[in-house]
C-alpha cells in the first residue's frame, strides 16, 4: 500500500487489511491511525471478517437454462415489438393477416405462450 492513511482513504486501508493485502508496514501505519482515531477504531472493530470459501467441485448442470432463448421472427414480428401484438391482439386492433401470423408467432415461440395469456388478464372492460 504504502501511501498515508487519512479520513478520506481510511475505507481502503481497512478492506486491504480484512483482505489480507497489507505488508507488516501497512498494518502498523493502520494501527498507528486508528490510535490517533478511536472513532474510526469502532468503525474497524465492527467490521467482520469474513473468509468465503467455495468448492469448485460444484457444478450446474443445466447451463442451457439461464439461456434467453431466442425470439424466432414471424413478418413482421420480432423480439422488439411482439407485445405491441399482444396488446393489439386483445384490443382488437389486429387485423386477420396479422391474427393469423401472431398465431403462428407463438406456435414458434412457446415460452412466450404466459406472457401472451398474462395480457387478456390487465384487458378493463368500459
Amino acid at each position: 500500500m504504502t501511501m498515508k492513511i487519512n479520513r478520506e482513504n481510511y475505507e481502503i486501508c481497512f478492506i486491504d487489511y480484512f483482505d489480507g493485502n497489507l505488508n507488516e508496514t501497512d498494518i502498523a501505519a493502520l494501527m498507528d491511525f486508528l490510535k490517533d482515531n478511536p472513532d474510526l477504531k469502532k468503525e474497524f472493530d465492527s467490521f467482520e471478517n469474513i473468509n468465503l470459501n467455495y468448492d469448485e467441485n460444484i457444478v450446474f448442470q443445466d447451463k442451457s437454462m439461464l439461456k434467453k432463448k431466442e425470439i424466432i421472427s414471424l413478418g413482421d414480428i420480432n423480439e422488439s415489438n411482439y407485445e405491441d401484438y399482444f396488446i393489439g391482439y386483445y384490443e382488437e386492433t389486429l387485423s386477420n393477416n396479422q391474427n393469423q401470423n401472431l398465431t403462428i408467432f407463438l406456435e414458434q415461440n412457446t415460452e412466450l405462450a404466459d406472457e401472451f395469456n398474462n395480457w387478456e388478464k390487465i384487458k378493463t372492460q368500459p
